[in-house]
């Protein structure tokens, strides 16, 4: 089946069209671009970036007034009740997403004034550790009960990661591993906090200001290489030229 019956078009006649149609639209662009600035992401920008996933609803008025200067939203379905976190670098070093994790802990998990563990929080360490020293198990202090009780801990910390976080203590104790006696101890002794972490990142400002250089560099270098490879290749400037101009138009034609 033949689709297009005359091929011969003629579209060097619209070129003129075509070239005023580029430099508007670029002027447009260049127009937003001069009022919002670019919107750099956290590698380039500095600050931090976090996602939580939570037990229950998303709290979303308390991480709003707990983070007023925070860009906060939705990540992943509405029913994996999970949000995105950014925050701007704050001019120093730091780590700043530990810090307002430790704060929104403090802040959503009131049992953890209590003495109790996290299990939604902490780590297989603390975990074994808690383990060790309640040795429901009667396996006693040293190296091999250490191991054994690692092993437990990690079992959880790795179901935990299946499912997203806990929502109940039957999550906990029915992995396999957990006896009856640790099962015990991880009931009066922890809790299924409100949130999980699922990532959390923290770039410098510093690290930030570099990134930038080096992208920013590598973008000209990789461009000029690409103008010279095609100059040798074609034994003509105007092939290397010509694709140059048309990256650079293809990028302002994009913002």
């Amino acid at each position: 089946m033949q689709i297009f019956v005359n091929t011969n078009y003629d579209f060097v006649k619209w070129r003129f069209a075509a070239v005023a149609f580029s430099l508007i639209w670029i002027l447009v662009g260049a127009g937003l671009f001069l009022k919002n600035g670019i919107n750099w992401g956290i590698d380039f920008a500095g600050g931090a970036s976090i996602v939580l996933k939570f037990r229950d609803a998303v709290p979303m008025d308390r991480l709003r007034a707990d983070l007023k200067d925070a860009t906060i939203q939705q990540y992943g379905k509405a029913s994996d009740r999970a949000v995105l976190i950014r925050l701007p670098q704050q001019g120093k070093e730091s780590d700043l997403a530990g810090q307002v994790v430790a704060k929104l802990n403090h802040d959503l998990n009131p049992d953890s004034a209590t003495g109790k563990l996290d299990l939604n929080f902490q780590g297989r360490d603390r975990l074994t550790d808690l383990l060790v020293m309640s040795d429901p198990d009667r396996r006693g202090t040293g190296p091999d009960a250490h191991a054994y009780y690692a092993k437990v801990a990690e079992a959880v910390i790795n179901k935990r990661s299946e499912l997203g976080l806990f929502t109940n203590m039957q999550q906990v104790t029915s992995v396999p591993g957990v006896t009856t006696g640790i099962a015990r101890v991880i009931q009066e002794k922890t809790f299924p906090g409100a949130f999980n972490v699922l990532n959390q990142e923290t770039v410098g400002p510093q690290v930030g200001r570099e990134l930038q250089q080096k992208a920013i560099w590598a973008v000209i270098l990789s461009t000029l290489a690409m103008g010279i490879y095609l100059w040798l290749r074609f034994r003509s400037p105007m092939f290397g030229v010509a694709a140059v101009v048309c990256i650079i138009h293809d990028v302002l034609v994009s913002l």
